[in-house]
């Protein structure tokens, strides 16, 4: 079996066909958890340690929420403890064949396998908006760490967990931050805790917030932003573009997985696999489509378990 993914639900779905006999591999075009690696060095996660754990491995942290440190350690020890196999950057260029004979390839190398699960996930690719300027060398859509931004004006572009994340930690480390939002508040699904900090803060002038505006351009020390009333120039250093992420959708359809409307695989309830390519199956965030807020590791980890009863009530081990 070859599972293309090595993040928490690829790690998960390893280990749980491991167990039922399958030999298994796991490729990834990054390192091990590369998505959790490009989190915010600090970033403490949404979920309770218990609700990320795979594999049956209790995960004990400090508090109650792990963080982005304790959640790589804990994956790599599970990883690890399973002994589990991996080939790390290698990107997946091509599924041919069919089931119990695909051969994948990689940039580096072929694989030979009978079945392939595709736990790949949406973080690696961030939502670009097309403007003049968004490649420059000062934007980026990740951010790790808010320390480089002491005594820099920094442009904020979002208004969702990682727009007001970043906000607070840049603020906090010296930055002059100025965040800018299309819509006229936050989005209302940003954590309970987060949405207070942040309010408090611009409301004191601490940060700057300017909703009903749109990001137009950006050039080396500005952007050029509108509202409904005027455009306007805001000197900046750096830019942060927080605007999500999303699956890639044209590479999964060049494997040949048919999407629905919300570019979300079509895909059996029960085995996980592709309606138009018998033999893949897809788990975890890969399944999301659009709707980036439907799946995550809390209730994407169970689908290793199911797919592992279904390999072993229907495939025999060879």
């Amino acid at each position: 079996m070859l599972i293309v993914g090595a993040g928490p639900v690829g790690l998960a779905t390893a280990i749980a066909l491991k167990r039922e006999g399958f030999k298994v591999l796991t490729v990834d075009k990054g390192g091990l958890c590369q998505s959790l690696q490009d989190y915010p060095r600090h970033m403490t996660f949404f979920s309770t340690a218990a609700n990320i754990e795979i594999a049956g491995y209790p995960f004990t942290c400090v508090n109650p929420r792990p963080t982005r440190d304790e959640a790589l350690e804990y994956y790599r020890g599970v990883s690890a403890a399973e002994e589990l196999q991996f080939s790390f950057f290698q990107n997946v260029e091509s599924i041919d064949g069919h089931p119990e004979n695909f051969i994948v390839k990689t940039s580096d190398f072929e694989y030979q396998c009978r079945r392939v699960v595709l736990a790949t996930g949406f973080f690696h690719r961030p939502v670009l908006l097309d403007l003049p300027g968004e490649g420059l060398p000062h934007v980026s859509h990740f951010f790790d760490d808010g320390h480089r931004y002491f005594d820099q004006d920094l442009v904020i572009v979002g208004g969702a967990n990682s727009a007001v994340i970043a906000a607070l930690e840049c603020f906090r480390r010296g930055a002059r931050v100025t965040l800018i939002h299309r819509s006229d508040e936050l989005y209302n699904g940003v954590k309970y805790w987060l949405s207070p900090d942040f309010k408090n803060r611009v409301a004191e002038g601490s940060i700057k917030a300017l909703f009903n505006t749109r990001l137009l351009s950006i050039e080396k020390g500005a952007v050029h932003v509108k509202t409904d009333d005027d455009e306007s120039r805001l000197k900046t250093d750096f830019v942060l573009m927080m605007t999500g992420y999303r699956a890639n959708h044209q590479w999964l359809k060049a494997l040949g997985v048919d999407l629905d409307e919300n570019n979300a695989p079509k895909v059996s309830c029960e085995t996980f696999e592709s309606i138009s390519r018998p033999g893949v199956h897809i788990v975890g965030c890969a399944l999301c489509g659009e709707d980036t807020s439907s799946i995550f590791i809390e209730n994407g980890r169970v689908h290793a378990d199911e797919l592992s009863k279904h390999f072993h009530q229907q495939l025999s081990i060879a």
